[in-house]
C-alpha cells in the first residue's frame, strides 16, 4: 500500500511538471507571436529626431527623471489607453465619427509592468517594487498600431530604461524619454546586444556592449552632473 502511494505521489508530481511545462511554452510562444505580429506592422507614427552623440548628450537633452535597470514581469492585452480622462474604450475604434474613432485608434497601446532591479538617477520608489508602462505599440482585433522605432519590449528580459514619469491630472504615466534610444536589453553574457535603432548605435558604441563599462561611465556622468529630477505636473493633483 505505501509503495502504490508513492507511485500515486510520483506520477501527480509527474503529470504537474509537464503540464507546468506545456503553459511556459504556451506563453513564450504568445510572445513571441505577438513580438512577430508588432513587427510586421507598417509603422503608423514617427518619432522625432534630434541630434545626441554620447550618452551626456542623451541625457541632457532628453531629460529623462529616472533612469533604472528593469525587468518586465508581464504583458496586458492591447487597449485604448486613455488614463487621463477615462473617454476613449476600444469600442470607439468602431465609432462613426471619424475623429473619435481616430482620437481612439491614437490611443492604442499594450500595458506592461516593470520590476525595478536597479536604480541609477531620480527618485523613483524602490528596488523590487513593480512600475506600469504603457508601450504606444498593439493589436486589437483588425487595428494594429506601431510607433515608428519604439523597441518591442519582451516580457522575461532586462533593460537600462531612460525615463520620464510625468503626471498628469495626477496619473503618473512612464514612458521612454527617447525612443529611438531609450531601452537597452541586456544579456547576462553578451551584455547590451540589442541597439535597436542603428542611427543612435554611436552613442554606445564604444562600450562594445560591455555592460559594466557602460553604468560605470553612467554612474559617473550622473555624479558629476545636475541632470533634472522634476516631474512635470498639469491639472488637478488628487
Amino acid at each position: 500500500m505505501k509503495t502504490k502511494k508513492i507511485i500515486v505521489f510520483l506520477l501527480i508530481i509527474f503529470i504537474f511538471q509537464i503540464l507546468s511545462s506545456c503553459s511556459i511554452n504556451n506563453s513564450h510562444n504568445n510572445e513571441l507571436e505577438f513580438i512577430k505580429q508588432i513587427e510586421n506592422l507598417p509603422a503608423t507614427m514617427r518619432s522625432s529626431y534630434i541630434q545626441v552623440f554620447n550618452m551626456h548628450e542623451l541625457i541632457e537633452t532628453t531629460k529623462p527623471n529616472f533612469i533604472i535597470k528593469g525587468k518586465i514581469i508581464s504583458r496586458g492585452e492591447s487597449d485604448v489607453i486613455d488614463p487621463f480622462f477615462n473617454k476613449y474604450t476600444k469600442e470607439d475604434l468602431y465609432s462613426d465619427d471619424l475623429e473619435t474613432a481616430r482620437t481612439a485608434y491614437g490611443l492604442i497601446g499594450t500595458p506592461y509592468e516593470i520590476e525595478i532591479t536597479d536604480i541609477y538617477h531620480g527618485n523613483i520608489n524602490k528596488i523590487g517594487d513593480i512600475i506600469p508602462f504603457n508601450a504606444p505599440y498593439g493589436i486589437i482585433d483588425d487595428f494594429g498600431k506601431r510607433k515608428e522605432d519604439h523597441p518591442i519590449l519582451e516580457v522575461g528580459e532586462e533593460y537600462i530604461l531612460f525615463l520620464r514619469g510625468d503626471s498628469l491630472w495626477g496619473v503618473l504615466t512612464y514612458y521612454l524619454s527617447f525612443k529611438l534610444a531609450g531601452a537597452l536589453k541586456l544579456d547576462n553574457e553578451n551584455g547590451i546586444f540589442s541597439l535597436y535603432n542603428d542611427s543612435y548605435m554611436f552613442i554606445f558604441s564604444k562600450y562594445e556592449c560591455n555592460t559594466e563599462k557602460l553604468l560605470d561611465d553612467l554612474k559617473e556622468l550622473i555624479k558629476n552632473n545636475n541632470y533634472t529630477t522634476e516631474i512635470e505636473y498639469a491639472g488637478k493633483i488628487e
